[in-house]
């Protein structure tokens, strides 16, 4: 099978295909991770400035209770605290650099295509007259070696959500800062968790690199793969059909 010049824009949408049932739905995908902790995952210190920790544990308790900016996250009990966020104040732990831990809490997050899901641990400590969060998202699925930015974008979608604390976008700018990460890069030249930008879909990108003619090869591989999304997408309109009769039938959920 050869992919000819009338067939460059099949291609090129074959790709957007793959990439709207698989990847990170943008903005804040642009920073990857690849096995960083054995699987995909995503670390960020996040310094909050002149925000006292009190107001960010019951804030990211609160949003995530009822389910995130995006409404996917779902709050996971802790060992000291069955309804969110462990307040770990009365141990007076201390860590280095002028830090103490406050507060502790766990979410689940389920992605936009309700395809994975990946485990949120928020870390919530003091210093000085400001508040870091530490904030760790990891792949939950075995194998995922790369995430397209998903992990990140965890993160980042719980940090923008602070606006409903009555932060503006420039207010949030002026009062957060990226103090450190571990996994996922910034792209070159970029280092605020503010500067990440809409990722072009690989659709797009891929799209622009078709070359007018593949080798036979490289067709074959294209309708291999495109007859897989198409399954993928059947069993999922399937599964959601499925998921939808369960709950009319009062039948509860558990998270997938």
């Amino acid at each position: 099978v050869t992919c000819m010049f009338s067939l460059a824009g099949v291609c090129a949408y074959m790709f957007s295909l793959l990439s709207s049932l698989l990847a990170c739905d943008p903005p804040d995908c642009d920073r990857a991770d690849h096995g960083t902790c054995g699987n995909a995952c995503c670390k960020l210190s996040i310094h909050l400035n002149k925000v006292v920790t009190t107001t960010i544990a019951a804030a990211l308790n609160t949003s995530l209770s009822e389910g995130g900016p995006d409404g996917r996250f779902r709050l996971m009990p802790t060992h000291a605290n069955p309804h969110g966020f462990a307040d770990l104040r009365p141990y007076h732990i201390s860590r280095s650099g002028g830090r103490e831990v406050h507060f502790l809490g766990q979410a689940w997050h389920e992605t936009e295509k309700h395809t994975y899901n990946d485990t949120v641990n928020l870390l919530v400590m003091s210093l000085g007259k400001g508040t870091i969060l530490e904030a760790f998202s990891i792949s939950q699925v075995g194998g995922a070696y790369g995430d397209d930015g998903q992990n990140f974008k965890n993160i980042a979608v719980l940090v923008k959500g602070l606006k409903k604390l009555g932060y503006g976008e420039a207010e949030l700018s002026a009062i957060v800062s990226e103090a450190e990460h571990e996994g996922c890069p910034p792209p070159a030249g970029e280092s605020a968790l503010w500067a990440a930008a809409p990722r072009s879909s690989a659709g797009v990108v891929l799209g622009a690199l078709v070359p007018s003619v593949f080798a036979p090869a490289a067709g074959l591989v294209l309708l291999g793969l495109y007859a897989g999304a198409r399954a993928a997408a059947k069993r999922d309109a399937a599964r959601q059909e499925g998921e939808a009769g369960l709950r009319a039938a009062g039948v509860p959920m558990a998270m997938r």
